[in-house]
């Protein structure tokens, strides 16, 4: 304790008088902290026996060693609050000669599913193949066009190449998958230049 002694008084410093009387909400700044951070995710899965990192949030920083799949960044366009209920961003290793390097793409899930749910099965090690079967690697691209109409129909999620570290049929095995998920031009309903699977 911090005190100054004055006859037979103690008179607290004025830091530790802060720290008493600002206790209860230095505390809840301290767990509002712990919680932010515990809350951010970046977590090494291994669904279908294929290695990959799982983020639960959009709050990677690009770097020499992660590359875009698509070449655009989500973030740039789709608010995160948006793309948190719609996909996950996931880095797949791609070699390891001099340095690692890896490829960042928006894991999309072309039936119904519940991502907290899943956010929480990973945070747990309680997944199963099963949480992740219906799930596609998918890159972002801000326009696609229309074969027919030749219009341009927006911002979108799409199929891009599979890459499944040890276990390359997977991605063969997903596009067949998503045969019956592909978007079609809402302006003409003819097929688009890109197999999209979500528009924004």
């Amino acid at each position: 304790m911090s005190a100054y002694t004055f006859g037979n008084r103690h008179i607290i410093s004025f830091r530790f008088q802060f720290y008493l009387k600002n206790f209860s909400l230095i505390k809840k700044l301290y767990l509002c902290f712990y919680i932010n951070q515990i809350a951010k995710m970046q977590k090494l899965i291994t669904p279908e026996k294929s290695p990959m990192f799982y983020c639960d949030r959009f709050d990677y920083t690009l770097s020499d060693n992660l590359e875009l799949s698509g070449g655009y960044d989500v973030r740039d366009y789709i608010p995160e609050e948006e793309l948190l209920k719609i996909c996950r961003p996931v880095f797949t290793l791609l070699k390891l000669v001099k340095s690692e390097s890896y490829m960042i793409d928006y894991l999309y899930w072309f039936k119904p599913t519940d991502l907290d749910e899943i956010d929480e099965k990973v945070r747990t090690d309680t997944y199963e193949d099963a949480d992740f079967k219906y799930s596609i690697k998918a890159y972002f691209t801000p326009k696609v066009w229309c074969f027919h109409c030749n219009q341009i129909v927006g911002k979108a999620l799409a199929i891009g190449d599979q890459i499944y570290p040890y276990h390359f049929d997977i991605g063969w095995e997903k596009k067949k998958m998503t045969r019956g998920f592909t978007k079609k031009c809402p302006q003409c309903g003819g097929g688009l230049t890109l197999s999209a699977l979500h528009f924004f």
